[in-house]
């Protein structure tokens, strides 16, 4: 989480609200709530203050002060916010595996997404290409091998918040299977591989 963008994203998604329904609430167009979103623009303090009230941010306090400078006050309200965050994923880091659902073992690296895959069958005839899939994996077993290549813990995604905070941080996740066909088409794809690295393409 390293900018104000990401976090307009990540609140309107929590609201489970279109970049449309903000700009018709708000008063202001799409492709001003666009803007903010990717940080091509940043909104003046008015347009921050009430984006903030809308999403239902509580730390509202940090707008009272008039005569503070508009870039400390962001700065203050994207602390709070990565304060927030950081607190959810650690959360997601300790969930457990719930008993009766089947995983997946997945990641996200930048642009890069993968995850422990099963070979589907060749695409061409020399046989240098590979369709791939996930994989079911053991969630206990996997979180625990996870922890020993990585040196630290998965996210383990047991329910729709949990995907957003993984979208937000990356890293490596165990992650339900019907969450993932539900939130996460982008995984469910088959792919193609050139050198088993599990790398999405």
């Amino acid at each position: 989480m390293n900018n104000l963008g990401d976090i307009l994203v990540y609140l309107r998604k929590l609201k489970q609200v279109t970049q449309s329904e903000v700009a018709e609430a708000l008063g202001m167009t799409v492709r001003s709530i666009s803007r903010y979103e990717t940080n091509k623009s940043g909104p003046n303090f008015a347009i921050l203050k009430s984006l903030m009230e809308y999403y239902g941010f509580g730390t509202l306090s940090l707008f009272e002060s008039t005569t503070q400078d508009i870039l400390s006050l962001k700065h203050g309200l994207l602390g709070t916010f990565e304060a927030e965050l950081l607190n959810d994923y650690n959360r997601c880091q300790n969930n457990k595996p719930l008993p009766g659902y089947d995983y997946f073992w997945i990641n996200k690296y930048g642009n890069l997404i993968g995850g422990q895959t099963r070979f589907v069958d060749f695409c061409s005839d020399d046989r240098n290409k590979e369709i791939r899939t996930l994989r079911l994996v053991p969630p206990i077993e996997s979180i625990k091998r996870c922890e020993s290549i990585y040196k630290k813990k998965p996210v383990v995604i047991n329910k729709r918040m949990d995907v957003l905070i993984f979208e937000l941080f990356g890293g490596e996740a165990i992650v339900r299977t019907d969450i993932c066909n539900e939130y996460m088409s982008e995984y469910m794809v088959d792919f193609i591989s050139e050198n088993k690295d599990n790398i999405f393409q």
